[in-house]
């Protein structure tokens, strides 16, 4: 009789190779039939479509969307390239989405090949790809890899291929992108060489629509030298979207999202009423202590009883005394935010007697360190671990969105305090705040405490109560999270907030 545990050793084993070459995919011919078998059975690996499997854990918890989040453009690459080769490119439409540092799997992603089969293929999570068969690809200046592998059109190309209603539907991302160009040179030569005239004509009075009027007199006017006609084109509708010439495309990003939702925070947030006197402010916030770190701690799992918060506010956690105190991890969270929760006292304190607001600029990286400081003391971490943002991709669990590529978290996280800094609407500092911090997740772990703790120390130094989320509200909670980074819409995250200050929209 066949070891079955022998068979699953040696499908991990086979598994484990895969993943040391970066597979997240795997193809049916890569490992045995009875070894997937076995691992599907384990619940290492999960179906995407016939043939095609993706990694798993098996201790995903019901409707955990993150092995396959973490999965979908590693399958796009691999199953395309097992089609076609090389000869395949994504849609100017996702490549706009990706150049502007979209990881959000798509609900279709159409890929452009002369040998696709103009078919739809069905993914988990209501996701499919449809291969569309075109004629020939764009030349290869016109084409790029991205690091991943992804084939996709060069920024100029997405610019000038895309469907015009691009404008429309992804403005943003249309705006972040022209706006990342210091210089218009290589989109004139790009408009130029290929004789778009249309597209250029709409980037032209796009250029225009964005305040970049030096680009647009710079495009426009090469386009004359090349006889090309020139029609006066706004492709864009509404208001204009606030962009900084030159800056990453995921800053611009960034800016523009701020333009969007702050004004509807305005509208839904009370208007800040309580006590700005220091004795009162911080009266009220030590109260509150330990019903916020209940609470916060219990949203991200932590089991903590309030006799260990009342054991650390004591000062009897002892972890060189108590082996159990050094090796908790839920004493050791809890240590964590009480480090957190008194240095941000301390900023509340230091922001009302200057009158000054509160920096998040300045106190973000020591909220960090504090925040695990326990894991040092504890040899767990070591200092040189909390020292800066990630290095890897992160997920998070049963949510849409996907946080930015590491490589792009120093102009995240730049515009992140610039726009901190430039607000005036404190509500909107808090909310803000709160939501693009868990956005822009620039930390391994940690990013939902961190969040909270912004948003309160700008709330309690503005007049506004300390806002405890609880927990039995936590799955509102994810959810408005997640609409506001998903789906666009910032007003339910700002509705929860408002009733938690007492306010009922």
């Amino acid at each position: 009789m066949v070891d079955k545990r022998e068979i699953l050793a040696g499908a991990m084993e086979a598994l484990h190779t895969l993943q040391k070459q970066g597979h997240l995919v795997v193809r049916s011919g890569e490992i045995d039939p009875v070894r997937i078998k076995a691992l599907r059975k384990a619940g290492y690996l999960q179906p995407i479509m016939k043939g095609w499997y993706h990694l798993s854990d098996p201790s995903s918890r019901p409707g955990d969307t993150t092995p396959w989040t973490m999965s979908y453009w590693s399958f796009i690459q691999r199953y395309c390239e097992h089609r076609f080769g090389s000869d395949w490119v994504l849609s100017p439409e996702i490549c706009l989405s990706l150049h502007t540092g979209s990881q959000v799997p798509v609900t279709q992603v159409m890929v452009h090949a002369p040998k696709g089969g103009n078919n739809a293929v069905e993914l988990p999570g209501k996701r499919s790809l449809f291969d569309l068969r075109v004629r020939e690809l764009p030349e290869q200046g016109r084409r790029m890899q991205m690091p991943n592998g992804l084939r996709v059109y060069t920024p100029e190309a997405t610019l000038i291929h895309m469907a015009e209603n691009c404008y429309h539907t992804q403005a943003m991302s249309v705006a972040a992108l022209m706006g990342s160009y210091r210089n218009v040179d290589v989109l004139l030569r790009a408009v130029v060489g290929g004789a778009h005239r249309r597209p250029g004509n709409r980037l032209v009075g796009a250029f225009k629509h964005l305040g970049m009027d030096d680009h647009a007199k710079r495009l426009a006017d090469g386009m004359r030298r090349a006889d090309m006609d020139l029609r006066n084109e706004n492709p864009f509708t509404g208001e204009g979207i606030a962009v900084v010439a030159g800056a990453a495309p995921i800053s611009n990003m960034l800016r523009a999202i701020w333009q969007r939702d702050r004004q509807a925070i305005i509208d839904l947030l009370p208007a800040p009423g309580g006590p700005v006197e220091v004795d009162e402010v911080l009266g009220r916030i030590d109260d509150v202590y330990t019903h916020d770190a209940w609470n916060s701690l219990s949203i991200e799992g932590y089991r903590v009883s309030e006799e260990l918060i009342e054991k650390i506010r004591s000062g009897s956690w002892d972890p060189e005394a108590d082996m159990s105190d050094a090796t908790s991890r839920d004493a050791m969270a809890a240590k964590g935010y009480w480090n957190v929760f008194q240095s941000a006292r301390e900023v509340v304190k230091t922001s009302i007697e200057r009158g000054e607001p509160v920096s998040v600029r300045d106190n973000l990286s020591d909220w960090y360190q504090d925040l695990f400081e326990p894991s040092i003391d504890a040899g767990i971490l070591t200092r040189g671990q909390l020292i800066g943002y990630r290095n890897h991709p992160v997920f998070i669990r049963t949510a849409n969105h996907v946080p930015p590529a590491c490589e792009k978290l120093m102009d995240a996280m730049e515009t992140y305090f610039d726009l901190l800094d430039e607000e005036e609407h404190s509500g909107v500092r808090a909310v803000l705040g709160h939501w693009l911090l868990g956005y822009i997740h620039p930390y391994p772990d940690g990013n939902g405490r961190l969040a909270r703790f912004v948003m309160n120390a700008v709330l309690a130094s503005s007049g506004y109560p300390w806002a405890v989320i609880r927990l039995d509200q936590r799955r509102r909670y994810m959810q408005a999270l997640d609409a506001a980074s998903f789906g666009g819409d910032i007003a339910p995250f700002a509705k929860l907030i408002s009733e938690h200050l007492g306010n009922k929209p």
